[in-house]
């Protein structure tokens, strides 16, 4: 999710953070003059354990796509967040190389970084204009979801690296490169939920029906802020937040939306691909992702 540019407008008020005294002991040395992390450090194991869980889902869904992340992202560089951005090692190259920023706790004496810190709604976050992954030293996610969100990144982030131009991108580009990247979401949640999952989804739609309403020939669906459905549970196993069920539903409603569109909408299936980028588009910029 690409929270970045909304974060920098965010009024930042004043607070304390209760955290554990030992993180405060991350194994942080100076290698040419600048911060970096041993290969022991607590930052560079949080990049390994998203990193451990995103291959763990490569090997269940066998999706080359997460594949190709996957190594995209085992090659990337850990830098540390500072005051006004991060730092890295002297001796990086910042072309073509995916930069990880890995948040830890003490890391909310900067406002710029206490925002996403203290957010509720995902785990990683990817900076389009600088290239960067942020993930975050966190116990709020399972193993699944922490991957489906490291994944769903890390797409982003090889698009842009494809596309640097799309920094600039408007609206609707915006909407249709978050289509694909939820598209792409979609396939690994269907198969790591099997017939279970598609059941559920068959039962979003018919729960979604009489909530659809239209204007001007143009459907409006349910907001991505619906409550939580416990199914979930049982099919992807608990959630060990209010962060996490934040974070899945907001994956299961794109989903059910793009299952609906493309079993109701009349249209060829250009014109259903478009209906699902303007109905993501008109969802973010209600809950103020646009």
């Amino acid at each position: 999710m690409k929270f970045f540019y909304k974060i920098l407008g965010i009024v930042l008020f004043a607070g304390a953070l209760l955290f554990d005294p030992v993180l405060t002991q991350a194994n942080e040395t100076i290698f040419y003059g600048v911060p970096t992390i041993s290969k022991t450090g607590i930052r560079e194991a949080v990049k390994e354990e998203a990193i451990a869980s995103l291959r763990v889902l490569v090997q269940r869904t066998r999706n080359k796509d997460s594949e190709q992340i996957l190594r995209m992202l085992e090659n990337g560089t850990v830098v540390i967040p500072t005051k006004d951005g991060w730092k890295a090692p002297a001796f990086q190259k910042e072309d073509g190389i995916i930069k990880i920023v890995v948040l830890i706790p003490t890391d909310a004496q900067y406002p710029l970084w206490y925002a996403l810190l203290t957010d509720q709604t995902a785990f990683a976050y990817f900076f389009p204009g600088h290239h960067a992954i942020v993930l975050k030293q966190s116990s709020d996610f399972c193993q699944l979801f922490r991957a489906i969100a490291i994944d769903h990144e890390g797409w982003h982030a090889r698009y842009f690296q494809k596309h640097p131009e799309s920094k600039n991108a408007s609206d609707i580009q915006f909407a249709m490169e978050e289509r694909d990247t939820h598209e792409h979401g979609n396939e690994l949640l269907s198969v790591v939920g099997g017939a279970p999952y598609q059941a559920f989804l068959e039962s979003e739609i018919k729960r979604w029906e009489p909530l659809i309403t239209t204007e001007n020939s143009k459907q409006h669906f349910p907001s991505p802020t619906w409550n939580y459905n416990n199914e979930l549970e049982k099919i992807f196993g608990p959630a060990k937040s209010q962060a996490e069920k934040n974070f899945r539903k907001s994956f299961v409603w794109a989903d059910t939306l793009f299952h609906y569109i493309d079993a109701h909408h009349r249209g060829t299936q250009a014109e259903k691909e478009q209906a699902k980028a303007e109905a993501l588009l008109e969802a973010y910029k209600k809950i103020g992702m646009r």
